[in-house]
């Protein structure tokens, strides 16, 4: 067994005589092969171990492309087998992590190592077929993996890792974060931390007179601020039009006029919020979301509670240039029975077909300049009551 090799090494070595390593260890037991990994050996009854000489073959060719794609040296490349083993992805199962996925991993770990810090939202990440589920779902795998190639000597399962340099330690009374978001900052990801409210940006009408940051009044009313349902209840924006954003990501970075109200990240509460401002009887809304039916439906909903909104990027066509950037993602049961124009109507039917297979497309993964020409143009339009 590979542990006992190892004592056999360092007792020779102490004693200054040479020492000569086999290239090749012989484990006979599951128990010898997890004491190797410094695993537990009672996690031997529950793993996914080979039962043919073929799995075997496969589980060290998948470990192999890890090590050559990530550079890992003995060390590193022993705590990422530890990982894969401890995860059940060490070895191709369609229960466990199918080799499409592993390569999936491994182009998420090449273009987190490509890119520290990362310096955008996890959702961001512009990868084809990938979408942020997908990490999500594999973060057990992708977070301590990710650690091994960080420059900096994280743990592979850090207890308690330090903030980033420059980020301010938080209260002692504050939520505890994830494992999931600590691995976010220390790869350099934006996070976002939302309390229940509405997030907006454009926020004139509703700041308190005299209300500046150190920039002043307008990059104060610029900036994204969190204000509760009564506070927007009680003022009307001069804007004859209001953008909302089903992405808070591209809420934040989309280019829009300063006197524009753009709402985000409402998801299915969109037409819940615009039914609870009186005032947004009076404006034109601009919608802009995912291209898939979830989207659609929201988007749909919102209709039905306001009649006058304009959809941006929600046509078959639109669908189809950016196809490549469609994942798969599950569907409704069923078509709502919601007031949609012709081109939302082709693209719902046409994505419900589809069921799960390439039927999303994340709105913050288009190309920024395009959905801002979309929003812009929808603005346009809207402001100068042109057609729907």
């Amino acid at each position: 067994p590979g542990v006992e090799l190892q004592e056999d090494a360092r007792r020779w070595a102490g004693m200054g005589g040479d020492v000569l390593l086999p290239g090749t260890i012989l484990w006979r037991t599951p128990e010898d092969f997890f004491r190797t990994l410094a695993a537990k050996p009672s996690a031997a009854k529950t793993a996914d171990l080979p039962a043919s000489p073929e799995r075997w073959a496969a589980g060290v060719a998948r470990l192999g492309a890890l090590i050559d794609a990530l550079g890992l040296p003995p060390q590193p490349a022993l705590a990422a087998a530890r990982v894969l083993v401890r995860e059940g992805a060490a070895f191709p199962s369609s229960s466990g992590m199918t080799d499409g996925d592993f390569a999936k991993l491994l182009l998420v770990l090449d273009w987190c190592r490509a890119h520290r810090p990362a310096g955008i939202y996890l959702r961001s990440i512009p990868l084809e077929g990938i979408d942020t589920k997908w990490i999500e779902r594999h973060a057990a795998i992708v977070c301590p993996l990710d650690d091994l190639t960080r420059p900096q000597a994280h743990p592979v399962e850090p207890a308690d890792p330090a903030e980033p340099a420059g980020e301010a330690h938080p209260d002692a009374d504050a939520p505890k974060r994830s494992a999931f978001e600590r691995w976010q900052r220390r790869a350099g990801f934006r996070v976002l931390e939302l309390p229940p409210l509405v997030l907006c940006r454009n926020t004139q009408a509703w700041l308190p007179a005299g209300a500046a940051d150190a920039d002043g009044a307008d990059a104060l009313a610029r900036r994204a601020i969190q204000l509760p349902l009564a506070i927007l209840q009680a003022a009307e924006p001069a804007s004859p039009v209001v953008l909302i954003v089903e992405n808070v990501q591209t809420g934040l970075a989309v280019d829009v006029p300063d006197d524009v109200p753009v709402f985000m990240g409402l998801g299915n509460a969109a037409a819940a919020t615009v039914r609870a401002l009186p005032w947004m009887g009076r404006k034109a809304v601009v919608y802009a979301g995912d291209l898939d039916v979830h989207g659609l439906e929201i988007l749909a909903r919102l209709r039905a509670a306001h009649g006058n909104v304009r959809s941006v990027l929600a046509g078959v066509e639109d669908f189809k240039r950016f196809e490549a950037l469609a994942v798969d993602g599950a569907t409704v049961a069923a078509l709502g029975d919601y007031p949609r124009t012709d081109e939302e109507a082709a693209l719902a039917r046409m994505l419900f077909a589809r069921r799960e297979k390439l039927s999303r497309i994340e709105q913050e993964r288009i190309p920024l300049a395009e959905v801002t020409a979309a929003v812009m143009a929808a603005l346009k339009e809207a402001a100068a009551g042109g057609p729907r």
